[in-house]
């Protein structure tokens, strides 16, 4: 087991540490991509430096009217001096280097290895998009208020883990500011193990009053400004109706598909795999103590979202919380991963093909962007039973024999879907034969890299490690395309159709037009390269479930007059919303038009919408109409 100590022998952190990690910070940035264009809130951002934009926008005018975040006080004030483009770029780096470091902290206090930590950043760098439940963001590509605080809270949760909770607690009521609801989370998830700590006498009742009294003195802003907002706020059942229609996926599991239930309960299953093997007894206790009141959160907010519907439980979207999950878990499998290395070779190659499989540098379909991929969510089991079985790990050797056996079974029926076509894709979704053969190269590929490195001198070591990664993983980047950061989106050679119609926009009509657009497509938000404003899209219906009943039910109105009846979920497959907005009338048109004063209408040609009006402009997909008023 000695082989497990690698890279480097001493535990403390270094220069050549935060080299390290710098590193794996790029490698993530390189790896992963990066979008300006996917933050819809940019156009009220254009509004604050430009009041002639978006005059006519009913989303852009309601936000105007609250307040998101600090975050978002802040960047409108620094849009004044730094170009946008710039400043978000500058954000997101910022964001990824710490997100990247705290994680690494985090690791390193529930682990005591830096090698742990490292590895965790690494898991880290793909995200674990396809696992989740409630489809929480754990990696963001792109500029967000939840991005910029992530990384506090993570801060936060290894301070808490160290036992400095007062200044845990105090940093957790300055960032109530900037996210309240993540605040919220991580505040349940502390909840229990400060409880069970009072129960224990490990923390006195002077000391509860001190960390309530940390936490409200920077929390008052937000408090009082959930307040006086809350009193305002009004859920009527109408607004029900459309949170439930257009974030769906965040507050109601029951209408989940089989595949992310699947894929959750496989996740969780091999976490708890893994978490039985965690050492720490005291860190085992205080996570365990988190995912129990994470669960007991859960489980209550379903009910009141599910059986009883409450405007509380549904504004908190309690399955997001489940972000604080899959953090934690990150450290934990790659606890498994260390403890599961050994001399043996196959052994080895477990542990990377967990590893790989785990951080989605093998996957079965590249997105664009790239951070949103195909898990293949069966090999994660597979390679962690083969660690198992084949490594030095303490397990029974009826237990070894059995997964033996079950591997060898599973093997075949692999094996077998991915090499005759008749079966592919009946029973574990490879869609991709280069599977296996991706991942025997790069499982190769840092394998005998390792074997190389270990045998260096220390003081070398870790400028090896960096240029092993950076030659490996360069690798990765090239087969999903190469380095993909527009700084200005699309805008820098790779525009489609949906980009171009909004670039003729720009520069063809007035300033002040509106325009009625497909609802289905949000990703990039039509403002955000045509600078006019929208008639609305699906995204934008999901900031009801925060900017009221006002909005939702005028947002409602408008989707109703454009033909969208709200008969299915908004981002499950848009197939009923496509056809009855390419079914719609142009006497309906015409009558939308004059009740919003809308003066363009997009059409879908790609359903075959043709209109009987002056055609402006029209590439493959979309069409450019001029409503008569």
């Amino acid at each position: 087991m000695e082989e497990r100590v690698f890279l480097l022998a001493s535990e403390r952190i270094t220069i050549k540490s935060y080299l390290l990690l710098l590193a794996l910070t790029v490698n993530s940035l390189f790896l992963n991509g990066y979008r300006f264009d996917y933050n819809i809130l940019t156009s009220w951002l254009r509004k604050q430096s430009n009041p002639e934009l978006f005059k006519n926008d009913f989303f852009v005018n309601t936000v105007d009217k609250v307040q998101i975040s600090w975050f978002y006080e802040v960047i409108k004030r620094l849009s004044f001096y730094i170009d946008l483009s710039i400043l978000f770029f500058l954000v997101h780096i910022f964001s990824l280097t710490l997100m990247c470091f705290f994680l690494f902290y985090l690791a390193y206090e529930l682990t005591g290895k830096k090698i742990i930590g490292y590895a965790s950043v690494l898991m880290f760098s793909m995200g674990i998009r396809q696992w989740v439940a409630g489809a929480p963001q754990v990696y963001y590509f792109f500029v967000h208020h939840s991005a910029f605080s992530l990384p506090f809270f993570l801060l936060i949760l290894t301070l808490f883990f160290k036992g400095k909770r007062i200044l845990a607690y105090f940093l957790l009521g300055v960032m109530t500011n900037f996210h309240l609801l993540f605040d919220m989370y991580v505040l349940v998830a502390l909840s229990i193990p400060l409880l069970l700590a009072v129960y224990e006498k490990r923390c006195t009742i002077k000391e509860f009053v001190y960390l309530i009294i940390a936490f409200l003195i920077p929390a008052i802003p937000a408090i009082n400004h959930a307040v006086q907002f809350s009193g305002e706020f009004k859920a009527t059942p109408e607004w029900f109706r459309i949170v439930r229609w257009t974030i769906w996926i965040h507050i109601l599991p029951s209408k989940w598909g089989f595949e992310i239930i699947r894929n959750f309960l496989v996740y969780f299953l091999c976490f708890f795999v893994a978490f039985r093997v965690y050492p720490n007894k005291e860190h085992k206790k205080n996570v365990a103590s988190v995912l129990a009141g994470l669960g007991i959160f859960c489980a209550v907010g379903t009910f009141f979202v599910e059986v009883v519907p409450t405007q509380l439980f549904t504004q908190i979207q309690v399955w997001r919380s489940t972000w604080i999950f899959f953090i934690l878990s990150i450290p934990i499998f790659a606890n498994f991963i260390y403890l599961t290395w050994s001399d043996s070779l196959i052994s080895k190659f477990a542990s990377i093909s967990t590893l790989l499989v785990f951080g989605g540098y093998v996957t079965t379909q590249f997105n664009d962007p790239r951070c949103y991929y195909e898990t293949p969510f069966w090999m994660l089991p597979f390679f962690m039973l083969l660690s198992i079985t084949v490594g030095d790990f303490n397990v029974s050797e009826k237990f070894r024999k059995a997964s033996s056996i079950f591997i060898i079974i599973f093997s075949f029926i692999i094996l077998g879907e991915t090499l005759i076509p008749a079966f592919e894709g009946k029973y574990f979704d490879i869609g991709a034969r280069r599977l296996f053969v991706l991942l025997l190269a790069l499982g190769s590929a840092l394998l005998f890299s390792w074997d190389f490195i270990k045998n260096l001198p220390s003081n070398r070591q870790v400028a090896v490690a960096i240029l092993n990664l950076i030659a490996v993983f360069s690798a990765v980047i090239l087969l999903r395309g190469g380095v993909y950061f527009p700084l200005k989106g699309y805008m820098d050679g790779r525009e489609g159709d949906w980009e171009r119609i909004q670039f003729y926009v720009r520069d063809n009509t007035p300033i002040d037009a509106l325009f009625i657009v497909p609802p289905y497509l949000a990703y990039p938000d039509f403002r955000f390269y045509s600078k006019r404003a929208s008639f609305g899209d699906w995204v934008e219906g999901g900031f009801s479930v925060y900017l009221g009943s006002e909005f939702a039910e005028g947002w409602a109105r408008r989707m109703a007059d454009i033909g969208l009846d709200g008969r299915t979920f908004f981002d499950e497959s848009f197939q009923l919303e496509r056809k009855q907005y390419a079914s719609l009338s142009a006497q309906r048109i015409i009558e939308a038009g004059y009740k919003y004063g809308a003066d363009f209408f997009v059409a879908d040609k790609r359903k075959g919408q043709t209109l009987p009006f002056e055609k402006l402009y029209e590439n493959k997909s979309f069409a450019l109409y001029k409503i008569p008023l």
